[in-house]
Parts: structure tokens; sequence; C-alpha cells
């Protein structure tokens, strides 16, 4: 059996069309719903009602907001089948057979994670995206790699996904990609996180105060420290990535990675060079049409002295 997490706050809008995308599957027998009510304004009951006699379906109202990773804690916490996929309230799977196309890879390889191609709803158009391993989209989890490694979200309202994925990631778990697309992705303009205001002053710092949270966790978990090094060499040349050729070094939001460089400075014995290069080029590829004002150790310096200034303050 497989479950599906959805949180859901204020979704009405939308429901609809996502649930039905999951009784469209050519599995939904083997699927359980879980739809998580974030203490939205008003209650899903016409959505149970509709659904209960088609779905296997389940509605948990929280008491309170606690945004989107409290929310998918819960429902792992809730449900009990072998896989989890999860699925935002405003997107849809992408056809019929997404759900059996990766549980069928996820079964035929013994992996714990499998991660899939989706697209992006802008509109009425649809465009074709890689489903990276950071965002939680177009992938099925097994849940007993999650409950052996004691994986979970952190209370955030922003970036929990990548947290969790970290945290998977540093476990070290048997991966596999299915080529087929799996989910459509709806690009919302009123999101949280397409604002100017989040983009240009926020995501940053929620980039690096997850990442703090997941490095502290693995600390306390006693990840092994080779792991927590690949992470940060994969983390820090994402930023240098970001402050080279989205921005550059002379934004305000670098300050928040400032806080990052103790922990980059305790496990630099743990980065390994060609994985530290092998990151770089992840990033950097095809993009040498752009000016380089700094290469990667100037970076790291720049984020070394600002952090020494900020120990002065």
């Amino acid at each position: 059996m497989i479950d599906i997490i959805i949180p859901a706050y204020n979704s009405h809008n939308t429901i609809y069309n996502c649930l039905f995308s999951v009784l469209n599957q050519s599995i939904v027998k083997k699927l359980n719903v879980y739809l998580i009510d974030d203490c939205s304004d008003n209650k899903y009951d016409d959505v149970y009602n509709f659904f209960k006699d088609k779905l296997n379906i389940k509605i948990i109202r929280l008491d309170s907001n606690r945004g989107p990773g409290y929310a998918r804690q819960i429902g792992i916490n809730k449900s009990n089948s072998d896989y989890i996929i999860f699925l935002d309230s405003d997107d849809v799977f992408y056809d019929s057979y997404s759900v059996e196309n990766i549980y069928k890879e996820i079964t035929s390889t013994n992996s714990d994670l499998v991660f899939s191609n989706m697209v992006e709803k802008n509109g009425d158009e649809l465009i074709d995206r890689y489903g990276g391993i950071d965002s939680l989209h177009s992938k099925i989890y097994k849940r007993e790699f999650i409950i052996n490694n004691n994986i979970i979200f952190p209370n955030t309202y922003n970036s929990e996904d990548v947290s969790f994925n970290h945290l998977f990631l540093l476990n070290k778990p048997i991966v596999s990609f299915c080529s087929t697309k799996v989910y459509a992705y709806r690009r919302r303009k009123n999101s949280l996180t397409m604002t100017e205001d989040y983009r240009k002053n926020k995501h940053i710092k929620c980039y690096c105060d997850n990442l703090i949270w997941v490095l502290e966790y693995a600390k306390e978990n006693n990840i092994n420290p080779d792991n927590i090094g690949e992470l940060l060499s994969f983390s820090f040349s994402y930023l240098y990535y970001y402050f080279t050729f989205k921005t550059s070094i002379e934004d305000k939001s670098i300050k928040h990675v400032y806080k990052l460089i103790p922990y980059y400075l305790e496990y630099f014995n743990n980065i390994k060079k060609e994985t530290q290069n092998r990151h770089l080029e992840e990033w950097i590829s095809n993009r040498d049409k752009y000016r380089f004002d700094f290469s990667f150790n100037e970076f790291i310096n720049v984020l070394k002295k600002g952090y020494e200034e900020v120990k002065k303050w």
C-alpha cells in the first residue's frame, strides 16, 4: 500500500482537482489518502463526503496553523503503509499511470527513494521540469528508511522539503530514477515563495536556517561526518552559484551565509576536493557566458571575513 500525504491550508478551490488526480490512478485501490487540514478557515467536510465512497481517505484537522512541514510530519506519524508520496493540495499527478510507474520502480529496484520528471503548469503552458533531488515533488519514499533513520520535517514554513530530503540523503539511501513524467506542479503567482520580497530578502535566510537545522540534527544523530561534508560541499556550491550568477557578492542576503562558516570549517577535512569540484561543475555547467567575478575560494574567503566581522559586533 501507498500513503498519499496532502497538507492543505485554505485549499478548497484546488483540492477537488488534486483528489480527482488520485482517484484516476490505475492502482487507486492501493492508495490511502491523508489530507492534513492545517487549521483552514473552513473544514473539508464536503470534500470528505464527496470522496469517502471513492477513495480510502482520512482528514486530520490540526487545532492550529503549523505550516506544511508539521502537517506532513503528522501525516507520516498517522499513516502506516510501506511507501509514501507527498502531494501538494494545488498540484496533480501527471496522468493515470503516475503512481504505478514510480511504485513499480521502487519495488523492482528495492530502492529507498525514486524521483522522476514532472511538468510545471504556468497558466495554460506546460513546461517540462527535471524533478530534482531537493523538493518533495515527483518522488516516492520507503517508509522503513524514514523510520529507521529518524528522518523528520522541521517545523518551518519554507524550505522544509529541502531539509527533509537533505536528511534523507545524508543517510545514503538507494536512489533510483524513473524517466516518466509523474507530477504536475502549479506555479502560483501569489505563492509566498514566488513573491519578490521572498526571493530577494528571505530565500537565502530560509535556506541557511533550514540547513543549520539539518546540520545540528545530523550531529545529534551521529551521522557520518563524511556525509555531512558532502552536504556542505553541495550547499556551498549552490550558494556560490546563487551569488555569482543569480545576484552578486554584494547582495545583502549574503550575511545569512556567514553563520554557516563555522560548520564549513568544522567539517573542512571531510569535504573531498573531487566532490567539491563535481558539485561546482554541476551548478555552473553551461553558464560560461557569464562573467566570473570571484572564484569559489575567493567566495569562501569573503564569507570567512564576513563571519569574523559579525563576531566583533
